[in-house]
């Protein structure tokens, strides 16, 4: 038997099974329906010139700032009583040096371990919250915006 498209033979690259979570949670605050995150780093950069001398070429200087983060987290509202715990705790800015959201990924195929990655924001802040609900969901999600300084980074 031959493919109908010729051109678009594939062969099976692996199974991921997606059977475990990805978010540890801070805290004790187990139990947070998340159903999406984003997390965005960037650093500051500045750009110093030199006014230099005549006919010749200016120098410039990168003056490197701490790096800064946004995160955007959606979670189910009313499920086990924790989003007001992660508010109290998320949104108080005296707590904010204990406050950490760490994201893992171990993907696992039915062969083995195939590797995975950690990313942990530190000195997360709430800055914004929302709520919506559609007819057809018979709950409210919440959408809430995190702002962190320090982000690291490492493939396991």
């Amino acid at each position: 038997m031959s493919e109908v498209f010729k051109r678009s033979e594939v062969t099976l690259g692996g199974v991921l099974p997606n059977q475990f979570g990805l978010i540890t949670p801070a805290r004790g605050l187990s139990g947070l329906a998340m159903q999406g995150v984003q997390l965005q780093a960037s650093r500051r950069v500045n750009r110093l010139y030199d006014l230099g001398n005549t006919g010749q070429k200016r120098s410039f200087f990168l003056v490197g700032g701490p790096s800064e983060g946004q995160a955007s987290v959606s979670h189910i509202l009313g499920t086990a009583k924790v989003v007001g715990a992660f508010l109290d705790s998320y949104a108080d800015i005296c707590q904010v040096d204990e406050n950490t959201l760490e994201l893992s990924t171990q993907v696992s195929g039915c062969k083995g371990n195939l590797g995975g990655s950690k990313a942990k924001a530190k000195y997360c802040l709430v800055g914004g919250f929302g709520m919506s609900s559609q007819a057809e969901q018979a709950t409210f999600l919440s959408q809430t915006q995190i702002l962190f300084t320090g982000l690291d980074y490492e493939d396991v």
